[in-house]
């Protein structure tokens, strides 16, 4: 039989450090379980959150999008080149020209193809050019563009997330040897991405949200990795200001910063108009529709507004001030506007910065106006 000695036998000194091993054992407990509890209820909330936007995209392919629409091993159009194109999946894959580069051009191949029409046309822009959202071609901007068109073949360049300059940069390394008619740049809202990240004006969205801190500090990069991962963590350090996140930030973000990018981006263009008129190609620059700076919103878009602002509780304020600014003009430089041609469209958002087939039919024809227009 195992006898146990009374806690009362034991020393003054060894009883209390006991006790208050106890009671340290008992607050960890006590925090971990309020810590588990309150981390499970935010990520609770969080997928609920998700889910409501997961079934509103559902809805619109559900409404909107036929079963040949919604096929995605649809094979492309020849005249829209995805054959000379090869997409990279998974991961990021950096040019060291002109950053990230998820598509590779065959150069060869887009010389073939630009020989079979009489207007030559490349696409450049971030995920919305790309039309993210699109199963397959038949809901393209490409395809709305020139899909009927046999007069014209054309190339889609566009990256996630790239502003005017990452085009720039690629326009010079890969496009002016294609010798296209037309270029067009859609731009916009990622022109004012770097900022609401908590980056400098000028700077690349995927220099801002992770590659600089990978390069220049590995440590707070593994930091940001963890906190991704909490719910909580997020809440307390992020959403407060108390850490500086390359993803995420908390803190005001001073509006002139806004100026600035503004500033930069009408140094590209004009560098970039010098380029086009040197080699005789037609730069068009066109304006991205978004809800975020719509006063008379539908119930969906301002959901899709809603939404963003949860995250970047300015990112309404420092893309309107932007959109503004781009709209005057500068130095001869100016952007055309297709945004009245969603007033009082229903359905053309998935999100604030992505077109349903709705938007994508509208922009497209309107880029294709612009070009037959812009022809002398």
């Amino acid at each position: 039989m195992i006898s146990v000695r009374p806690t009362d036998q034991y020393p003054p000194g060894r009883v209390h450090h006991f006790r208050l091993s106890v009671r340290i054992l008992a607050g960890l407990v006590s925090f971990a379980i309020i810590a588990g509890g309150l981390e499970i209820g935010l990520r609770l909330w969080s997928f609920a959150t998700d889910a409501n936007m997961a079934r509103f995209k559902d809805d619109i392919y559900g409404r909107l999008y036929s079963p040949e629409e919604l096929r995605p091993t649809e094979p492309s159009l020849p005249r829209q080149a995805n054959r000379c194109v090869h997409l990279h999946s998974g991961g990021m894959h950096w040019d060291p020209r002109f950053g990230l580069a998820s598509k590779t051009l065959d150069t060869a191949c887009a010389k073939e193809l630009f020989k079979t029409a009489k207007t030559k046309i490349v696409l450049l822009g971030g995920s919305t050019m790309d039309s993210a959202f699109a199963p397959n071609y038949l809901t393209t901007i490409d395809y709305y563009a020139f899909g009927r068109d046999e007069n014209i073949v054309s190339i889609n360049l566009a990256e996630g997330a790239a502003r005017l300059s990452d085009m720039l940069a690629r326009f010079i390394h890969e496009i002016i040897e294609l010798r296209p008619n037309v270029a067009v740049f859609l731009v916009g809202e990622n022109e004012f991405l770097s900022i609401q990240y908590g980056g400098l004006p000028g700077d690349d969205f995927y220099w801002t949200a992770g590659v600089t801190r990978r390069v220049h500090h590995p440590m707070m990069f593994l930091l940001d990795k963890v906190i991704d991962g909490s719910k909580l963590a997020q809440m307390l350090l992020i959403q407060t200001g108390i850490y500086p996140s390359a993803r995420r930030t908390g803190r005001k973000i001073d509006l002139t910063l806004v100026d600035q990018d503004v500033d930069y981006y009408f140094r590209a263009q004009e560098y970039t108009s010098v380029l086009c008129k040197q080699y005789a190609i037609k730069c068009i620059f066109i304006l991205q529709p978004t809800p975020m700076v719509k006063s008379n919103l539908n119930d969906r878009d301002l959901l899709i507004v809603q939404d963003r602002l949860k995250y970047f509780p300015q990112s309404q304020e420092i893309i309107s001030r932007g959109y503004a600014l781009l709209k005057i003009g500068r130095n001869g430089n100016f952007v055309l506007d297709p945004s009245g041609l969603f007033d009082g469209v229903a359905d053309a958002y998935f999100d604030v910065g992505h077109f349903t087939k709705i938007g994508n039919a509208l922009l497209g024809k309107y880029i294709h106006d612009a070009i037959l227009q812009s022809e002398p």
